[in-house]
């Protein structure tokens, strides 16, 4: 293959990463912006409602997102090893690097993100907020009516 061809190749790769890695920002956005919708909802109808299992599912909810969100960050920190491959060619630091492999350096990077690692992502800020507000504030609420006031959960139906 031709080198300007080839550095074509590889500089289209490189802007449609960049393109990829910055519309998981905007979905990301999008998926916390559900989290606290769905979270004030519910908290707000457990309160209307004096109905705990409202709650209970406002926890659940809560903590659905937040999983959620962790996934897709692991899935935007996957192309950042080729974004750097392709980095480190245009700076001159690597030579022979093929064009169009985003998939062979993606998918081993995702599954690296397994255990303890996904747990990490989990709890940084950038990704638990405001998920972890919307799961504590339920719990604490739900701990005070069960344990303080001595309420307990009736049978829904």
């Amino acid at each position: 293959m031709e080198e300007t061809t080839l550095n074509q190749f590889l500089r289209d790769e490189y802007l449609q990463l960049q393109k990829t890695i910055e519309d998981f920002d905007s979905k990301i956005l999008n998926i916390k912006n559900w989290s606290a919708t769905f979270g004030s909802a519910t908290i707000g109808a457990s309160f209307a409602t004096h109905n705990v299992w409202v709650l209970i599912t406002s926890i659940l909810g809560g903590l659905c997102f937040w999983i959620l969100e962790t996934n897709w960050k692991t899935f935007q920190m996957a192309y950042y090893e080729r974004n750097k491959e392709l980095e480190r060619f245009f700076a001159g630091e690597i030579t022979g690097l093929k064009p169009f492999q985003i998939a062979n350096t993606w998918f081993p990077k995702w599954q690296g993100y397994r255990g303890r690692l996904y747990y990490t992502v989990a709890w940084w800020r950038q990704v638990c907020l405001p998920h972890l507000v919307i799961i504590g504030f339920p719990v604490i609420v739900l701990g005070t009516v069960l344990v303080i006031w001595g309420v307990t959960l009736k049978y829904p139906f």
